[in-house]
């Protein structure tokens, strides 16, 4: 098995003009990341090669964990828009895992006053 890249690689790997990874090379290392808990890598591996089976790993975990800055860069980095819909689902889910800022984030984004005032008002994440 191959080792996870540094930093350095990483951005080598994604952004270099002059080097360009096979499209299996970059699942794989998406799929490493996602392994590692590295989601945020694992997005940019698999945005890069339009990995529709690995951004959709991306969507669900940042949806089941009410991770809303994660759910940003999904939508931003896959190019869809997401629904109001979602967006309220993932806020619930994110009070449920008791990460208020992102329940607000996502709250505010489909402007849901009713969530919004059942949101908990000075209760801070416990992401931070």
């Amino acid at each position: 098995m191959k080792e996870y890249p540094n930093w350095q690689n990483r951005q080598k790997l994604l952004y270099s003009r002059d080097h360009t990874p096979s499209s299996n090379q970059l699942k794989e290392f998406g799929e490493m990341a996602l392994e590692k808990g590295l989601y945020q890598d694992a997005l940019e591996f698999f945005a890069k090669i339009q990995d529709e089976e690995g951004l959709k790993k991306i969507q669900t975990y940042a949806l089941d964990e009410g991770d809303a800055f994660l759910f940003q860069a999904f939508e931003r980095f896959s190019r869809q828009e997401i629904s109001d819909d979602l967006w309220n689902r993932l806020g619930r889910n994110a009070v449920q895992n008791g990460k208020i800022r992102f329940a607000r984030m996502a709250f505010e984004r489909t402007e849901n006053k009713e969530e919004l005032k059942n949101l908990p008002e000075n209760q801070e994440s416990i992401e931070e």
